[in-house]
């Protein structure tokens, strides 16, 4: 079954530049992350390549802005129609290229049709209205004045994805660009490139797009440069890790700049959770949220602050449900595995080391431990095998271990008793990030409270913090970035409101 599905792949996939598709001198191999055996390549653009992109879509810049409201919908339609005339080939490329669970890679189908079809709306229903108000102002004399405002397209933009949501995230760059009335470039991860080729290839058979408004390129990391300093380039959006978002922010220049960064997020569990039944439900949650694509998401659960008086009855049925994830580790393309491998195998010994220090007492210090003086220990989990990392639920960790402090990345999660609930909200922003956190409570007084205190993007109550709604304004404070996704607010991150005044209009017949 898995090998027949590995057929849909092509044995090569090619550049989109200024719409059209075309083959270079360069590829890049695509590495199945299951056995590391190349399994098809994409053709690559260079630095030439990269500048004619640009200069097209700084040429297409007036025709995407002309484009109506109903025609930026239908462009938006017909990429949803593409995607499901593609689903197969996709799904088997996220799977095969990202390592992604072929259930999971299935979720994140569900959700790219979801987010065209939310851009579509957006594009619809929203983008071209202008917002009226009255104004009673003593600026420059007393007057009644009418205000329109109106959002404006910025222009060219450029788009940076990651290899971990290769399809979705994807689909949050383009679908607000086209709403917006934008330009793009896209760089997709070296990782992952397949999937924003079969994207750019739809894109690249829809007649309404203006020529020159779609590229799509895959390039080794020596051409990269250009995607965030070229100055005609109006706004660049980077999802990715804190060290290269914060890196590119400083190269460029004037444009506006959108990072969708890491996190460590945590989640709470409240003591009025007591029912055998609740615990199961959040122990569920907790293990999906921590184990769902080996971790490998900046909202994927890493610290686990349970209340003393449920802590002893929550951390065996999650350790349970760990285990069965490690019992289910195995090839991406079989419907059973419930754990696959890492992206790298440089990212599962980055986990065994991290986990090896943690235990060894390396990080530790008497200033910044955990609220128990018991010394931390694995509870499941702890052991690699060449890019695997089994799921793994490690105690009493201290809170200037990698584990605690810094992003993760990967199926590991931390576990800790708390008693004081506001005390386990400023253990939550004991933190660099802030991009998602989870509250389990029935006390709705508590729900305000985190809401209010949470130095983070976004609170959700009885629900893990990995969980997202795509339409959502998505993104995070403190080294988590700066901007927020979500189809709506993406699309006004892309525009520029303008001011109407019309002084002492309609008074008088």
């Amino acid at each position: 079954m898995a090998q027949a599905a590995l057929n849909l792949l092509r044995p090569r996939y090619g550049v989109v530049l200024a719409n059209k598709i075309i083959e270079t001198g360069k590829t890049l191999p695509v590495v199945n992350k299951f056995n590391n055996k190349v399994v098809s390549e994409v053709f690559a653009a260079d630095s030439s390549i990269i500048n004619q992109a640009i200069e097209a879509g700084v040429a297409a810049e007036g025709a995407m802005k002309k484009l109506r409201p109903f025609e930026k919908r239908d462009i938006l339609e017909q990429l949803h129609r593409g995607l499901l005339a593609n689903k197969q080939e996709l799904i088997t490329a996220i799977c095969v290229e990202a390592g992604k669970p072929l259930i999971a890679a299935e979720v994140e189908f569900s959700r790219a049709l979801d987010t065209a079809l939310e851009g579509a709306n957006v594009a619809g229903d929203y983008m071209d209205q202008g917002q009226f108000s009255g104004l009673q102002s003593r600026a420059n004399g007393v007057g009644y004045r009418h205000m329109l405002v109106k959002r404006f397209p910025l222009g060219l933009l450029s788009f940076v994805t990651p290899f971990n949501f290769p399809l979705n995230l994807v689909l949050h760059k383009i679908c607000p660009a086209i709403a917006a009335g934008c330009p793009f470039i896209l760089k997709p991860s070296d990782r992952t490139p397949i999937t924003s080729a079969i994207v750019g290839e739809i894109l690249s058979t829809i007649p309404q797009l203006p020529v020159g408004s779609v590229s799509v390129l895959p390039c080794e990391l020596a051409d990269a440069p250009i995607f965030s300093e070229d100055p005609r380039i109006k706004c660049l959006s980077f999802t990715g890790s804190p060290l290269v978002g914060w890196k590119l922010k400083t190269t460029a220049g004037r444009k506006r700049v959108l990072l969708e960064l890491g996190g460590n997020a945590a989640c709470i569990v409240d003591e009025d959770q007591q029912s055998d039944a609740d615990l199961d439900k959040i122990a569920d949650r907790l293990a999906t949220g921590a184990f769902f694509y080996a971790g490998q998401s900046c909202i994927s659960v890493q610290r686990v602050l349970v209340h003393d008086s449920v802590y002893d009855r929550l951390i065996p049925r999650l350790v349970a449900r760990t285990q069965d994830f490690n019992r289910n580790m195995g090839d991406p393309m079989e419907r059973t595995t419930k754990l696959g491998p890492m992206i790298t195998e440089f990212d599962a010994q980055r986990m065994h080391d991290w986990v090896s220090q943690t235990l060894s007492g390396a990080s530790s210090s008497s200033s910044s431990s955990s609220s128990s003086s018991a010394r931390p220990r694995v509870l499941a989990g702890g052991n690699k095998n060449g890019n695997f990392y089994e799921a793994t639920v490690v105690e009493n960790v201290p809170h200037d271990s990698p584990l605690w402090c810094k992003e993760i990345f990967g199926p590991v999660c931390v576990v800790e008793k708390f008693s004081d609930f506001k005390k386990a909200i400023e253990l939550v922003n004991d933190s660099e990030f802030g991009l998602q956190a989870g509250i389990f409570t029935r006390n709705l007084n508590r729900v305000f409270y985190a809401y209010e205190n949470l130095e983070v993007g976004g609170v959700m109550i009885n629900e893990i913090p990995s969980a997202r709604v795509d339409a959502q304004p998505y993104g995070g404070i403190k080294s988590s970035g700066i901007g927020r996704e979500g189809l709506k607010y993406a699309a006004e991150e892309f525009c520029e409101p303008r001011s109407l005044i019309l002084k002492d209009i309609g008074l008088d017949a």
